[in-house]
């Protein structure tokens, strides 16, 4: 089995697989080739070793996104660790005083790296800490303002909440308060209602229909009755069975009735 893989891990597709192995080739071509021969002679160590390679290049991408500056040291350390993991399997088959060699000068350069490593943490967390500082002096350099700033904002009434927006078709407007007792138009009220014309007798007039042009009609007279009292003898009434106002004056005197 490979170092660092882990049995019963679970297999990768074929995008994170290829993913894996092109990191291999780039960064430790001698791991790429040692996992090429496991993929047919053990299928199972493959798998393991290829998802365990995989999470160190998740790993690594993670840290050249948040940590540019970091990820050549830590990408560095992992090359290292792959090669001394290599060499020391070598040895433990058989090998020589070169071998050897190699090893404690690979174990010496990972040591550097991991040096420079501490070194970079000391100094992003020296950063940090003058930033701290920082903000420790301005708090007691403010802290006047900064209590009574609090203590106004504690005391004061709490905001009105937000006005809601305007709906379409609605208006947010508020209705007029009107006085106790008065009373608002009635649409039905406020109209007028026209009156049917009503004679002095109190009987309904009927309205005279228009003509073309829109004018009433005008109303035709209606025949005045006939003077029930006869007309005095030897004069005629005149046309249309009217007699005049002086006939019926004459026919109705003292003297035409002694006659």
């Amino acid at each position: 089995m490979v170092w660092g893989a882990s049995a019963g891990a679970a297999a990768l597709d074929k995008e994170a697989a290829a993913a894996a192995l092109e990191f291999a080739k780039t960064h430790h071509p001698e791991l790429a080739t040692l996992l090429e021969q496991l993929r047919t002679s053990a299928p199972k160590d493959f798998e393991a070793a290829l998802t365990e390679l995989n999470r160190t290049r998740e790993r690594l991408e993670r840290s050249r996104e948040r940590t540019p500056e970091r990820y050549e040291l830590e990408l560095a350390e992992w090359k290292l660790n792959s090669q001394i993991r290599l060499l020391a399997a070598r040895l433990a088959m058989g090998g020589d005083a070169a071998l050897e060699d190699e090893l404690r000068s690979l174990l010496a350069e990972r040591l550097q790296i991991r040096v420079k490593l501490l070194q970079d943490e000391r100094t992003r967390l020296h950063k940090r800490l003058e930033q701290l500082d920082q903000q420790i002096a301005d708090q007691n350099d403010r802290s006047a303002a900064i209590l009574e700033r609090e203590f106004s904002r504690l005391r004061s009434p709490n905001p009105l909440p937000a006005k809601s927006a305007k709906q379409p078709g609605k208006s947010n407007s508020v209705p007029p308060v009107k006085p106790n007792g008065a009373k608002s138009p009635n649409r039905a009220e406020s109209k007028v209602t026209a009156k049917p014309n009503v004679s002095a007798a109190g009987s309904p007039v009927k309205s005279e229909p228009a003509d073309a042009a829109g004018s009433p009609r005008k109303p035709e007279a209606s025949p005045q009755p006939k003077d029930p009292t006869p007309a005095p003898s030897g004069k005629a009434p005149k046309a249309g069975g009217k007699a005049s106002t002086a006939d019926h004056k004459e026919a109705t005197s003292p003297r035409s009735k002694k006659k």
